[in-house]
């Protein structure tokens, strides 16, 4: 079960603005209101909520361009979005911040997955230039990229802190959980195995096709198998909210330190 806007959308960005004269230096609120400003601007709604990740600015005109997938970055917007209205005061397009929070909340499944999404754009006279932030050629097959995952995890943390609402214990619970299943045991250690879809180490719906295992640290797409691989998310958890087998379901490799 989600949630509906009206859960969300009442945050309250609690405090008051007050003008102070200060020294003439970096304006830390004003930047903040500058990445609002960008970042609100570069989601678009009727694909998911989904985020341009990706410009070319060497091209006449410059271009932006949509991912394939929705859901694999764009929880570190809804993570960001509270922490830069509360340096900056800014209410800029915030009732994007409820929409996004709300959608991508109802889109965790019954497996307590929140999946990546394919996603299917109008025909344009060109095509749209895109390969999308991801190394694997586009299947069509949903999968869930652990680090997105992780992320909406860190974005529920943010607003748990806000708005003290003990619901957002429950979908972290749910998120914990999912990512534990998803973990492939083996013997003193757990891994996520590279799914062959989307992002690198990603969970195809429908669970694994193989189970090949990361030989070295330097694999994966960005070059990092880090990258992809959550785990401060539930180190961060408040310890005493879930159980700690809970918190974190798997052990890293010993010869891979701090592969989970």
């Amino acid at each position: 079960m989600g949630v509906s806007r009206a859960h969300v959308e009442d945050i309250a960005y609690r405090g008051r603005n007050v003008e102070a004269i200060v020294p003439d230096t970096l304006n830390l609120a004003d930047r903040a209101a500058l990445a609002l400003n960008s970042l609100t601007q570069i989601v678009v709604p009727d694909y998911s909520y989904t985020a341009y990740h990706r410009c070319r600015l060497f091209t006449d005109p410059p271009i932006m361009y949509l991912p394939d997938y929705s859901g694999g970055c764009e929880p570190k917007l809804v993570e960001a979005f509270p922490m830069l209205r509360v340096m900056s005061g800014s209410d800029l397009n915030a009732d994007l911040d409820a929409k996004m929070m709300a959608a991508f909340t109802n889109d965790i499944e019954d497996d307590d997955i929140l999946y990546s999404k394919h996603l299917v754009y109008p025909q344009r006279e060109k095509p749209w230039p895109r390969l999308g932030p991801y190394f694997y050629a586009t299947v069509g097959t949903d999968f869930c990229s652990p680090l997105g995952q992780g992320r909406m995890m860190l974005a529920m943390m943010v607003w748990r802190q806000l708005d003290g609402n003990p619901m957002w214990d429950d979908y972290l619970r749910r998120l914990a959980k999912g990512l534990g299943d998803m973990a492939v045991n083996v013997d003193d250690y757990s891994y996520y195995a590279d799914g062959m879809i989307g992002a690198a180490y990603s969970y195809p719906r429908g669970g694994w096709k193989g189970t090949r295992e990361p030989m070295r640290e330097v694999s994966g797409e960005e070059g990092s198998m880090f990258r992809w691989i959550p785990g401060t998310d539930l180190l961060l958890w408040p310890s005493g909210t879930p159980s700690a087998a809970t918190r974190m379901p798997w052990r890293p490799r010993p010869d891979l330190s701090g592969s989970c």
